[in-house]
């Protein structure tokens, strides 16, 4: 990543690299690193484009941050630009208390930045939008298209549905299930060691009706490591072997489906775990379990998912799978 920075030749390179590297210092998942590091590329890159007198970071101030908030509003919902928000204020709080081993010759350091742009500036408010979750008919549409591949093959089929059963019944956010290794997976405890948002571990139990499922998947994923001679521990992996683990992967293989399905939701991969939270509490499953399965840190975090249940409606077949799925998997079993 730092190399990558390097090719830009900027104002701002050095300071993006430096940030970085104290993100790394700090033991922050690659996953969030990058996530900094895209945001902090485009603020600088439109600050660039659009302010020919930045030359440095403290010509920033805070009418800068305040157009590029702005300019954020045609093409992001209120949620994205919150986050975007956060970042860059953790930055500029980084970069105000940042000093260099080089003396500035009046007897301090060389520092990125005489004053924080953004210190004054209060986070945006976003729009409660109601959360969704997906119904059984939905899901069940989704499962059918599995077998419906372009490719028409089995093993396709197979992996897809599995990956669909583990989003479901463990609420797994998309990096998590993207960096699932097969060494994680214990059959014989029905559990899967995940590592988690600050790098925390957790076991989240595998569901007894989905476990015939995800064990011919591995039996097919070995062979074919066998036969194509591979050696990865990666759970999701090609036709060939070759691991396919990214969280573009997995957001492409739902977006397939969603295609063969003619099904269309909003955030195809993380209304998963909207699912998963909201079909555990319709079974009646504690919030202090679905909290510690998905990961949740904080329970005011988790309460929010409560207000899908008004959804919910017992006597409303309609939304319903036709057919009975894995043993305990769709809420109308229980």
């Amino acid at each position: 990543m730092l190399d990558k920075i390097n090719i830009f030749k900027k104002w701002y390179s050095k300071s993006i690299e430096l940030y970085i590297e104290h993100c790394h210092a700090k033991n922050l998942s690659e996953g969030t690193i990058s996530g900094y590091y895209r945001q902090l590329v485009l603020l600088f890159g439109w600050l660039d484009k659009n302010f020919g007198d930045i030359k440095e970071l403290s010509d920033i101030r805070q009418p800068h941050i305040a157009r590029y908030m702005i300019a954020l509003q045609a093409n992001s919902n209120d949620a994205t630009i919150k986050s975007i928000f956060t970042i860059l204020k953790i930055f500029f709080t980084w970069a105000d208390g940042y000093e260099s081993f080089e003396s500035d010759g009046k007897g301090g350091f060389i520092t990125l930045t005489e004053k924080n742009p953004m210190a004054r500036m209060v986070s945006p408010r976003a729009v409660k939008k109601e959360t969704i979750f997906l119904d059984e008919s939905v899901v069940e549409k989704l499962l059918e298209s599995c077998k419906q591949s372009k490719r028409q093959d089995y093993f396709y089929g197979l992996r897809r549905r599995v990956m669909i059963y583990l989003l479901i019944t463990t609420g797994l956010r998309k990096n998590e299930i993207t960096n699932v290794k097969v060494s994680n997976i214990n059959i014989k405890t029905n559990d899967i060691l995940v590592l988690g948002k600050g790098r925390k571990e957790r076991r989240v139990p595998i569901l007894e009706g989905i476990k015939d499922d995800l064990v011919k998947y591995l039996n097919i994923r070995n062979e074919k490591l066998k036969r194509y001679k591979k050696y990865h521990d990666s759970l999701w992996i090609s036709k060939k072997g070759t691991s396919n683990a990214s969280a573009e992967f997995i957001q492409m293989e739902i977006r397939e489906l969603q295609s063969l399905s003619g099904m269309k939701f909003p955030r195809a991969v993380h209304i998963f775990r909207n699912t998963f939270a909201a079909w555990s509490l319709i079974k009646g499953m504690e919030l202090y379990e679905v909290m510690y399965i998905g990961g949740w840190s904080d329970l005011k975090m988790l309460l929010h998912y409560t207000q899908m249940l008004k959804h919910y409606r017992k006597n409303n077949t309609a939304t319903f799978a036709l057919k009975k799925g894995p043993k305990d998997f769709y809420p109308s079993q229980s």
